[in-house]
């Protein structure tokens, strides 16, 4: 929004947006991220970098966005152990990456939707990171997952699936083993647009899955052993809400995170609701920002709160933050802090009451987008911070703890460009170039004959 003028040998700087002159901006001249982070006791440090190939002529090559899936091991200090890089397209989607009895269990997802259905990839990763074999899950028609928790000898995949594109859906929950093989999968929602968010095991031994359908916030309990759909509810006293996560404390209690919209008002707002075992409503409320509230996860703490997280705007197109929210089994608020970061993605509990918090930043990022990393103590006093970023933008999507006392960790990173396939045909195209060739010189049946022509457009072809 700046334009420079010389005039003599004075420097003009106007700012076409706010007109400010160039005193102002030059007296109001900002740090690096690098420094604002240091000043603000946050270490940085710079991933292993990635292995992308640029365009061989950026005037003949579009540069869409790459999708690269990753796996990244920290220490217990936020230190990178190792990292690796197991899938790498146009439209993937990282889905979570938890530990397994065999290492880890990486889940990811094809974004493109078509009359086959969208992918769903299951890596089995070592506990070095190494690929040790890979499936794929045959989904039916138009079938989306939307998140993956780690399960009793395996993992539950959330989404939803339909008939058409634009039709109504189903909710559905698939319980998948840690070798990749289908236990079952549960459907509800009649057809109504409805759609499974996230699920948990219940002290009980049942499955609790929470989503919405038609703007109404729902809850599903299903079977563990055969997938029977026992009952659902409606979360009652509200009308237009949709439910993200939920999780049990010690003690049986259920807390519920979501969104709730109140009609002729723009925005929501943060949705918390409190329920017994059998699931009666023992608390409920609301709160958020003016505008924009995004609600990423809930988890218990050891002394039996409940910790949410998300991100909050005063309205659309400002700044987010992020934003950290705990209350206790009665429903008062214990604790509430916000970040000038850009979104809270997850939350892991820690071996000492403590918890870390994954997220990413703009504000005191290495390169465009960041890693942030915030490790919290029982008192929920900051222990340490950390940024983790390199010339991509990195997103990190779940983080689970390991048996070693580190943690494991799973997202995307994007660059924009060609893939490592696409530069590799880009560059022998380059080699077996065959100059166009005009219609009418090769199928002019008044010149040769048909063989001939056919022919011609053979080595065309080639």
């Amino acid at each position: 929004h700046y334009f420079v003028t010389k005039k003599a040998d004075k420097v003009d700087v106007i700012c076409t947006r706010h007109g400010a002159s160039s005193t102002a901006i030059e007296d109001r001249s900002a740090k690096s991220p690098a420094e604002q982070a240091k000043a603000f006791g946050i270490e940085g440090a710079m991933l292993e970098p990635f292995s992308k190939i640029a365009p061989l002529n950026s005037s003949n090559f579009s540069t869409p966005k790459i999708v690269q899936v990753w796996a990244m091991k920290i220490s217990a200090q936020g230190q990178q152990v190792w990292r690796k890089i197991y899938k790498e397209s146009r439209q993937l989607r990282a889905i979570s990456v938890q530990p397994s009895p065999e290492g880890y269990l990486s889940l990811t997802q094809d974004g493109r939707i078509s009359s086959k259905g969208a992918t769903v990839y299951l890596h089995s990763l070592s506990k070095e990171g190494q690929i040790k074999w890979e499936k794929t899950i045959a989904n039916r028609k138009y079938k989306r997952t939307f998140s993956s928790t780690p399960a009793k000898g395996g993992a539950l995949l959330a989404g939803a699936t339909s008939k058409t594109t634009r039709g109504l859906q189903d909710a559905t929950l698939s319980y998948f083993s840690w070798q990749g093989e289908l236990k079952w999968e549960a459907k509800f929602g009649s057809g109504r647009k409805a759609i499974t968010k996230s699920a948990c095991h219940l002290q009980d031994g049942n499955i609790l899955a929470v989503g919405y359908y038609d703007k109404k916030p729902f809850m599903a309990w299903v079977s563990e052993d055969t997938g029977y759909v026992i009952k659902t509810e409606v979360l009652e006293r509200v009308r237009h809400g949709k439910l993200y996560s939920l999780c049990q404390n010690q003690d049986g209690l259920i807390c519920l995170l979501g969104t709730i919209y109140t009609k002729g008002k723009a925005g929501s707002e943060f949705l918390l609701a409190g329920l017994s075992t059998a699931g009666k409503i023992l608390w409920q409320s609301r709160l958020g920002a003016k505008r924009v509230n995004e609600p990423a996860t809930v988890l218990p703490l050891r002394d039996n709160e409940f910790l949410m997280g998300g991100t909050v705007a005063q309205s659309f197109g400002t700044k987010k933050q992020m934003w950290l929210h705990a209350r206790n089994p009665q429903g008062e608020t214990t604790f509430q802090a916000g970040f000038e970061g850009e979104k809270v993605t997850a939350i892991v509990a820690t071996a000492d009451g403590g918890f870390i918090v994954a997220g990413t930043t703009r504000e005191y990022a290495m390169g465009r987008r960041d890693i942030w990393l915030i490790r919290f103590n029982k008192d929920k006093t900051i222990q340490w911070q950390k940024t983790l970023g390199g010339e991509n933008d990195e997103v990190p999507l779940s983080i689970y703890p390991t048996t070693d006392g580190s943690f494991i960790v799973g997202g995307e990173s994007y660059y924009y460009g060609l893939s490592e396939r696409e530069a590799e045909t880009a560059k022998l195209e380059q080699y077996l170039y065959v100059p166009f060739v005009p219609t009418d010189t090769i199928m002019d049946i008044h010149k040769t004959n048909f063989a001939e022509a056919n022919t011609a457009a053979t080595l065309a072809k080639q």
